[in-house]
């Protein structure tokens, strides 16, 4: 039996053939890179939405960010209300997996591989020295765009 083609599009230069990762075999991975609003307060209190920003919605399986590092520290970041919300509530139970204030999302990268490092026990997250060089001007391009905003990588595992 052969293994699949492995294939990816975008921006980003996933390590499809570094022997450091297994691919499990997930749907694949993709990679956002986000703006964060400078309204966006800690733990999603008092977030204020002007015109120009907007949430986005949890999606797939987070692995981590470029600066952020593991899931859980980047979910504390850009999905706030996950720690924070009421299980009798329906519309709570939405809203929890509403990111906090972002003015930008942009799809940089998608592939059908899921790459597991064994040794570190973590998926790939891809950095900006993972960007290809097209990808390097997109995201210096938004940096100029928002020069007082953080800006993250994202990466996703499309399960």
């Amino acid at each position: 039996m052969q293994g699949k083609n492995l294939t990816s599009v975008g921006y980003v230069n996933f390590p499809l053939h570094d022997k450091r990762y297994l691919d499990t075999g997930e749907g694949g991975m993709f990679v956002h890179l986000v703006v964060l609003s400078d309204d966006a307060y800690p733990l999603g209190v008092g977030i204020r939405y002007p015109s120009g920003e907007f949430s986005y919605l949890y999606n797939e399986t987070l692995v981590g960010s470029d600066i952020l590092g593991d899931s859980v520290a980047t979910e504390c970041i850009l999905f706030p209300r996950l720690l924070f919300h009421r299980k009798d509530d329906m519309n709570s139970i939405y809203e929890r997996y509403l990111s906090a204030g972002v003015l930008c999302v942009l799809t940089l990268g998608a592939t059908n591989w899921s790459g597991f490092d064994e040794q570190r026990g973590a998926y790939f997250v891809a950095s900006y020295d993972d960007l290809t060089t097209e990808g390097k001007a997109l995201y210096e391009a938004i940096r100029a765009l928002y020069p007082n905003n953080a800006i993250y990588l994202i990466t996703w595992l499309d399960t």
